[in-house]
């Protein structure tokens, strides 16, 4: 996978997602999101991890255990999109070509 790279439009600071991205969401998870400004990935994440809890065991798919494991799966392999597709809703502008 190649970085890719934004600059804000406010202020000049710029973002590198790559392969560096999905190994710290692997890590930290939703925390990584909520740092980045990836709000509405990280109370996606949050719900989805923490819905097992709430659910009654037995629940088809969501009540079990595995289920938190592959949504942090999921984000995992998805977090260079998902990272981009956010700083492009905020309006950053790509600098790397794709």
């Amino acid at each position: 996978m190649i970085a890719r790279t934004f600059r804000s439009p406010l202020g000049g600071a710029t973002q590198t997602v790559g392969m560096q991205t999905a190994l710290c969401v692997l890590l930290l998870g939703p925390l990584y999101y909520w740092r980045k400004g990836a709000l509405s990935e990280t109370v996606v994440l949050c719900l989805l991890t923490c819905l097992p809890l709430i659910v009654p065991d037995g629940t088809f798919l969501i009540g079990s255990d595995s289920f938190s494991f592959v949504v942090w799966g999921v984000s995992f392999l998805l977090a260079p999109t998902l990272l981009a597709w956010s700083y492009e809703r905020r309006g950053w502008a790509e600098i790397t070509p794709r």
